[in-house]
């Protein structure tokens, strides 16, 4: 397939700039064996069984866009994507230095040897690691007594994605953070579970909808378009996640239909799935092509995972979910609208198949609002 078979017209009006309010206020299209139905998300528990199970991502944005000026007075900046030779939490609790991989805008103004300043926090230094791989070194004294974490609380900036084409405002630092949000390490949020609210938490507790907690955390790829003119000749970044014990026992012993809660709580749950079948934490772009299906259903492939890592697992996933492909654990998806050509276009096509033309096209046409901020989708998977 092609990736260009994955494009449909986006104009700029129809990309939410701002999160409805309150979040629950939103729309929900919901898709079912062809058909669809427009609500709110308020109505989201009346439009799931009451056995279903909705897994949520908890990953917490961390403030990672920074600003740092030359001595010339020229700005520099450092979109820090994860950290280098660490885990995420490790470079947060770090103090007084940490090297990031990054990217960096006006690269070519801040040369080899060269240290800069952060704008908002000037005791903060910024050197080259690794020119050639995009790796810096933040650095500041022990007398400033700060974490990494409280150097980006001070100095970070919200990472909103690019196409909404503004810059970050003060309430963006809660407008973009999940319900869930707990475990630092995200670059951008995931979006489907912004629309949560405490009361739309009370309306599935009372039809006794049963919820768990994965942590995937979203790295800068994923507003990396698809350039490669094949669909499976695109390249996909890696992302590390975690899943707590209690989370394998409970999928384990789930009967109901699954939902993950976004395409990155489904690519991790995937993900799982084929940890069960090698032991092995990181999970290729294609483990279908890679790994022997020892586990031929996922409560098998969960059960076997929650008595090999009883107290959880960590790991790191490069998976692709496209069209044709292999899905064996989630039967519907909870998610946003996602830019035209996108990986997560195909992953929608993958669960909905052709469909996903039909439920984009009903969108645009009843005003649905587009992408991060937008309205959400409940996609039912078609067999």
């Amino acid at each position: 397939m092609y990736t260009a078979d994955f494009f449909y017209p986006l104009s700029e009006s129809q990309i939410a700039k701002h999160p409805a309010q309150p979040r629950d206020s939103s729309r929900l299209l919901v898709y079912k064996q062809g058909l669809i139905q427009d609500v709110e998300f308020l109505e989201l528990a009346e439009q799931l069984p009451s056995n279903a199970l909705l897994v949520s991502n908890e990953s917490k944005v961390v403030a990672a866009r920074l600003f740092a000026q030359r001595e010339t007075g020229a700005q520099i900046e450092v979109f820090l994507l994860k950290p280098w030779g660490s885990t995420m939490e490790q470079a947060l609790t770090a103090s007084p230095t940490v090297a990031w991989e990054a990217l960096i805008g006006n690269k070519k103004r801040w040369k080899t040897g060269e240290t800069i300043r952060l704008t908002e926090l000037p005791q903060v230094a910024l050197e080259w690691e690794d020119r050639s791989r995009d790796l810096v070194r933040v650095r500041w004294t022990q007398e400033l007594n700060l974490s990494m974490a409280e150097v980006l609380d001070r100095a970070g900036r919200v990472p909103l994605p690019p196409y909404l084409n503004r810059d970050a405002q003060p309430e963006d630092k809660e407008n973009y953070q999940t319900i869930f949000a707990k475990n630092r390490g995200s670059v951008a949020a995931p979006t489907a579970s912004l629309h949560f609210t405490d009361r739309v938490l009370d309306s599935l507790e009372q039809r006794g909808i049963g919820r768990c907690n994965v942590t995937l955390h979203v790295g800068a790829g994923t507003f990396k378009p698809v350039t490669a003119e094949r669909m499976l000749e695109h390249k996909m970044h890696g992302e590390a996640f975690s899943v707590a014990g209690d989370t394998l026992r409970c999928l384990a012993k789930h009967e109901g239909p699954i939902v993950p809660l976004g395409t990155t709580a489904f690519r991790t749950l995937e993900s799982l799935f084929w940890v069960a079948q090698s032991g092995q934490v990181q999970v290729p772009q294609y483990p279908d092509r890679v790994f022997p299906l020892r586990f031929a259903d996922r409560k098998s492939a969960f059960a076997a995972l929650a008595e090999q890592f009883p107290n959880g697992l960590e790991g790191e996933t490069e998976i692709f979910i496209y069209p044709g492909g292999p899905l064996h654990v989630a039967d519907g998806l909870l998610t946003n609208f996602h830019q035209p050509g996108s990986s997560l276009i195909m992953l929608v096509a993958a669960l909905i198949g052709e469909d996903w033309r039909k439920v984009y096209q009903h969108a645009l046409e009843s005003g649905y609002r587009f992408l991060s901020y937008g309205d959400a989708g409940l996609l039912w998977r078609t067999e």
